[in-house]
């Protein structure tokens, strides 16, 4: 992903699959949802992506899926 295209096409994919149940998100509800992104951006050890789209790809999926 680098592109507004692309996040738009993941956000599309996100949407997708939370309507399809969300059964695999850890944080399905909005409070858990950004409690994990936080949560991952303080643990993460990764370098911050220099492409926005991309960085901000990884939070929303962080905040889908991270304990």
């Amino acid at each position: 992903m680098n592109d507004r295209a692309s996040f738009l096409e993941f956000l599309a994919a996100m949407r997708s699959d939370f309507g399809a149940g969300a059964l695999a998100w850890e944080s399905a509800k909005l409070g858990s949802f950004l409690e994990a992104m936080e949560a991952w951006a303080t643990d993460s050890s990764l370098p911050v992506q220099a492409n926005p789209w991309r960085h901000a790809a990884d939070l929303l999926h962080a905040g889908a899926f991270y304990e």
